[in-house]
């Protein structure tokens, strides 16, 4: 039994480089092996009354030097993986992964085996037999801040995902209301506006790559402000193109009536062209086309004014 427990400390002390050479040199394991050395010399001897007497204090004495060294073995090992489970649980926490939806569970799980770890490794105090301390204390201790450890990494980056997967969302529902504007000429590529939106999409887009979440919403959110005024922009400019519009149609109705403009002419037919598609133009909130449109239609209805004048003059002195 003796020389089990002493091949079993030896076994103990090879996993501990570092700190072997202190631990012989220690009490306890000279204390160890030289009654295992002294019991084992007198039962070779023949003193098998003295050997037995001395066995206790010499089994005492192993046990001892093998729970010190196995806590040796373990305290560092528990202490770092105690460590690396907090680390990685305050990395979660600073990430929000104990309030995101989506991580909160796993965080929370996380939390629960580092505190299970704590419990167990405060056991390990109060447990004087080897095998217990170390298959009922510190290993399971470390697991579970392994597991802990794990866990809080694992919530971490489904948070990352999540967010990285909203931040995709955000940049590609801003680039396709871009484009939608693009589309209906409502925007110019290369202009002003343009040029604002695009460098705060390219903005969000590196944004993104990095993980910068914060500075995606905030690219993000200067593309969309800076199209929402653009549209707002356009649609007091459509207004204002359609209160033209009407007026421009009045004075077109009102020189039809008064045979000023004549049913069927080539300026009736102009100007009725012009006055359609400006309000095709407004109908699509292009009022750049609709005021090209209007102001051609009004010029081309000045034009019919001044030679109905004209010609109303002319007809004044021949009858004169």
């Amino acid at each position: 039994m003796n020389k089990n427990k002493i091949i079993s400390l030896l076994l103990i002390l090879v996993g501990l480089p570092v700190f072997a050479q202190n631990f012989r040199d220690g009490e306890l394991y000279k204390n160890a092996t030289g009654l295992s050395a002294e019991n084992i010399q007198l039962h070779n001897d023949g003193e098998y009354s003295t050997s037995i007497e001395k066995a206790p204090a010499t089994k005492e004495a192993l046990d001892a030097a093998i729970l010190a060294a196995l806590k040796t073995h373990y305290e560092d090992r528990a202490k770092e993986a105690k460590a690396a489970a907090e680390k990685a649980i305050s990395d979660a926490k600073a990430a929000g992964a104990d309030k995101d939806a989506t991580a909160k569970a796993g965080f929370d799980k996380a939390v629960a085996a580092l505190n299970e770890g704590n419990s167990l490794l405060s056991s390990v105090a109060q447990m004087t037999d080897p095998d217990k301390l170390e298959n009922e204390g510190y290993k399971p201790a470390i697991l579970k801040f392994n597991t802990a450890a794990s866990l809080a990494e694992k919530s971490k980056i489904d948070l990352l995902l999540a967010k990285r997967k909203e931040a995709q969302k955000q940049i590609s529902d801003a680039k396709t209301a871009y484009g939608k504007l693009l589309t209906a000429n409502t925007l110019q590529k290369g202009d002003g506006d343009a040029q604002k939106i695009d460098a705060a999409l390219s903005a969000a887009d590196a944004a993104l790559k990095a993980d910068n979440f914060s500075e995606v919403s905030k690219q993000v959110k200067a593309a969309n402000d800076a199209m929402s005024a653009v549209q707002k922009n356009i649609a007091a400019r459509t207004a204002a193109a359609q209160q033209d519009l009407a007026a421009a149609e009045k004075r077109y109705n009102d020189l039809k009536n008064a045979s000023v403009i004549e049913n069927g002419s080539e300026a009736d037919n102009e100007i009725s062209k012009f006055l359609a598609d400006a309000k095709a133009a407004v109908q699509k909130n292009d009022a750049v086309s609709a005021d090209t449109n209007v102001s051609a239609a009004n010029k081309a209805m000045d034009d019919v004014e001044a030679a109905y004048s004209k010609m109303v003059e002319e007809n004044a002195c021949v009858t004169g």
